[in-house]
């Protein structure tokens, strides 16, 4: 695998639901790249969720939470930026490019 063909490739974002009492919190998390070099999916929200409080009027209180969810690609810091097919390719497009600015 590389870095180039899993950023083509990949799902661009990732769906993820979580579920704090009996209520379910969608997230989305979107395809990027960490400081270390990997690639991941990250999401990050603030939720709020409603808490039994017999001294809130009503008996129930509301709290606000920050979510964060990291999903690594593990390993991937270390793969190829692209190979050597894509490069071919990448020069192919470029060359294609160039030629019809040149005749235009």
């Amino acid at each position: 695998m590389t870095r180039t063909t899993f950023q083509k490739y990949a799902p661009r974002t990732a769906n993820i639901s979580i579920a704090l009492g009996d209520k379910a919190h969608d997230l989305m998390a979107i395809l990027g790249s960490s400081s270390s070099g990997n690639l991941n999916y990250n999401a990050s929200e603030k939720i709020t969720i409603t808490v039994d409080d017999p001294s809130a009027v009503g008996g129930k209180d509301t709290v606000r939470l920050q979510v964060g969810i990291n999903l690594t690609v593990i390993g991937s810091k270390d793969w190829p930026v692209s190979s050597p097919a894509e490069d071919a390719a990448s020069r192919e497009v470029e060359a294609r490019m160039v030629a019809q600015s040149n005749n235009g």
